[in-house]
């Protein structure tokens, strides 16, 4: 049993709550165990990664009819790119892979299986590598441009000199 003030424990027959000495008046009612913050935010994320699995078989399935109707199409007319159709069917079926994980990490999350943690750590690390290749670009980019506007202003600097 609960304090309704504090919150703290009460033993039964408790006339005052030992940690913040609210009067105990009546009966005093067990409070319903609450779902923990940390178990209602996995669930979300199990959804998401249901979310973003099912919008990743959308871009499979798209890619790989495109694959074997209009690029095939375009092959069959004499179109000089024929590694093209097996290329992009390669793509879609890892990105359907790749989708595959990411449900099944969702419904582990929404399950609260012990399995799912590391599955969707995994498909986090396989969903963000894009990211990561383009953040390196970005910098590398954004660090020679940097370096061509110091050059620019050693120039100026030695062109008023």
């Amino acid at each position: 049993m609960f304090c309704d003030g504090c919150g703290g424990a009460v033993q039964p027959g408790q006339s005052f709550c030992s940690r913040c000495g609210k009067q105990i008046v009546g009966t005093i009612a067990v409070m319903p165990r609450r779902r923990g913050r940390v178990q209602e935010h996995v669930k979300l994320a199990g959804l998401l990664w249901l979310a973003i699995s099912a919008f990743n078989t959308i871009g499979a399935v798209i890619l790989y009819v495109v694959a074997n109707t209009v690029i095939a199409h375009f092959i069959a007319q004499g179109g000089r790119p024929a590694f093209l159709r097996p290329l992009l069917s390669v793509i879609a079926i890892l990105l359907f892979a790749k989708a595959a994980g990411g449900f099944a990490a969702g419904w582990g999350l929404v399950q609260h299986e012990k399995w799912a943690r590391v599955l969707a750590l995994v498909a986090c690390r396989i969903h963000r590598r894009g990211e990561t290749r383009g953040a390196i670009i970005r910098e590398t980019v954004r660090s020679h441009q940097q370096a061509a506007g110091q050059h620019c202003d050693d120039f100026n600097n030695l062109a008023h000199d």
